[in-house]
């Protein structure tokens, strides 16, 4: 893994963590070969987690397995490749999913209006894709105006719980889903389809496509105090992901960094271990650099890209 990535830059005009994107390795990074080492180790996994009952495999006739190998090389990544690590996380994840009812989330307690209402004070997602077939996803913070944290802290605690768990629900349900579904597009190609596209190409053998979510986080306009206010709430969030959704946060850029930015990474970093700040990117406002990640028909205007799309808008949805 890299070493500390944030140190201090005196190059950036607020001496912001700042450092060169790049794509990786040649291909797509996010999919991943497993060695012969990480095969003995899903399958030592997938027999640990049948033997305490949370884990069928594929049936005779064709049934698929309780739970998809990207799911389970989630948490093995997450526990360096060492079974019993994982599965002690993934067990705790069953039992988290089982007291807070989040199978039924969305069928009996979270309905279209409640969404609707409180959709605007969480990250959003776009409709569009990174260069890597990864959804992109914006948080604009500036919508923690003083008037949205007063209604918000009428809500009792465990609704807004319940709201990021939603919100991990509908990543893991909807747009992880409709991404793997079709092809990743040459971060060339630009011209629109003219039929539906074909299904993704087949992966290697021995292959997972660990898909992440990529996130914009704009802190333009937004005030120390709001984030101050918010900070409990965002803990509560990073901690839900880390425990219960591993390795489902990608690449993090945060763009308009205020001058007290340090203060807040100050707080926040303690939130996340080193794999998860290795991944957290400062951008000046209206860098280019993003377009090395996110193709221009992808990236909101805000952000130097060419799409229409602001964060009041629902999902864009691009032509795949």
């Amino acid at each position: 893994m890299p070493a500390e990535p944030l140190p201090p830059s005196p190059h950036h005009p607020h001496g912001h963590h700042h450092r060169r994107l790049s794509h990786g390795a040649r291909g797509n990074p996010f999919v991943l070969t497993l060695s012969e080492r990480q095969q003995a180790a899903l399958a030592e996994f997938k027999a640990v987690l049948q033997a305490r009952g949370a884990y069928v495999p594929p049936g005779a006739k064709g049934e698929p397995a309780s739970v998809d190998d990207l799911m389970l090389v989630r948490f093995l990544k997450a526990r360096r490749w060492e079974p019993p690590a994982a599965a002690t996380q993934f067990l705790a994840t069953v039992a988290w999913r089982e007291k807070h009812g989040v199978d039924l989330l969305f069928r009996e307690e979270v309905g279209p209006e409640e969404y609707e209402q409180w959709k605007q004070l969480y990250p959003k997602w776009t409709g569009r894709r990174d260069k890597h077939g990864n959804p992109l996803y914006v948080y604009k913070l500036s919508v923690l105006t003083s008037a949205a944290l007063k209604e918000l802290g009428k809500v009792p605690e465990e609704v807004r719980y319940r709201r990021i768990v939603a919100l991990y629900e509908l990543l893991h349900n909807l747009a992880f889903p409709l991404c793997l579904s079709v092809p990743i597009r040459p971060p060339s190609s630009s011209s629109p389809l003219t039929a539906p596209p074909p299904p993704p190409a087949p992966l290697p053998p021995n292959s997972i496509r660990l898909i992440q979510n990529t996130t914009i986080i704009d802190f333009s306009s937004t005030s120390l105090g709001s984030m101050f206010s918010f900070r409990h709430h965002l803990a509560q969030a990073s901690t839900l992901a880390q425990a219960n959704h591993p390795e489902t946060l990608g690449s993090i850029y945060v763009v308009g960094a205020p001058g007290w930015w340090s203060t807040v990474w100050g707080w926040i970093r303690n939130w996340f271990d080193e794999q998860t700040r290795a991944k957290v990117h400062i951008l000046p406002y209206g860098s280019a650099e993003l377009l090395e990640i996110v193709p221009r028909e992808n990236l909101p205007k805000a952000y130097g890209g060419d799409l229409e799309w602001v964060y009041e808008d629902d999902p864009a949805w691009d032509t795949d």
